[in-house]
This record gives C-alpha cells, structure tokens and sequence, in this order.
C-alpha cells in the first residue's frame, strides 16, 4: 500500500493544525514540495510549510475510545476492489458518519468534528 494511503491528506493535515493539534507525527507533509512526504528531522521540528501528515495509528491514538456511552466504530467496507472506511461513534447523528477512501482520512475527519464540536480536548504536552 502507498503511504499517501496510509496517512491523511494535506488538506485535512492542514485543518489539523489550524485547530491545535500538535504537528508531531513520523511523516509531514512539505506544502514547498506537496506531492512528497518526508520522515521527522533530527529533532522533530516543523517550518511553517510542513504539516504532520498524522497516520492512521497516530490518530486512532488521539480520538477517545467512548464519547459518553458511544463507542467508537471503524469499519471497511469493499466492492470489488473499491473500499470504503467508515468512522463514527454508535449513536451519533447519521450525518456525523465519515466514509473516506482512506482508513487515515476518515479517522482525520472525525476528529476535526470533535474538536471542532468541542466534543473532545487533546492534551497539552
């Protein structure tokens, strides 16, 4: 499998940042150089034009396991050879239900909805 596949898009690296999330990850994307991702430097520092390209591990590991009494869900589902992730909370409204082409980028976009919500707070380090 690519890595592109294995991790978020830029434009949802890039959402992350904008709302907070630490840019720590084992790939960044290069907004200089996009369509090339790049491992962390020598001490993990970012320029303004690089975005933690977070993978899947990554941020499964940031989003909470329960919201309340709802537990979270990913699913796989496929056709042929297409296949389709599916985020969601059990219990949660059907159109907070995020289906991506990429395990990474709906698991990306479940979380910019619990931030953005104020639904969850990622801790500060």
């Amino acid at each position: 499998m690519e890595l592109e596949k294995q991790v978020c898009s830029l434009e949802l690296a890039k959402r992350l940042k904008k709302l907070g999330v630490k840019q720590d990850s084992l790939f960044y994307w290069d907004s200089h150089c996009i369509e090339n991702l790049k491992t962390q430097g020598k001490y993990g520092i970012t320029s303004d034009g690089e975005y933690s390209a977070f993978t899947v591990a990554e941020l499964g590991v940031m989003m909470p396991f329960i919201i309340t009494r709802n537990k979270s869900i990913v699913r796989k589902f496929t056709n042929k050879n297409v296949y389709i992730y599916e985020v969601q909370y059990s219990d949660i409204n059907q159109s907070n239900i995020f289906l991506e082409d990429t395990e990474a980028d709906a698991r990306a976009k479940m979380l910019i909805y619990l931030l953005e919500k104020r639904l969850v707070k990622l801790k500060k380090t």
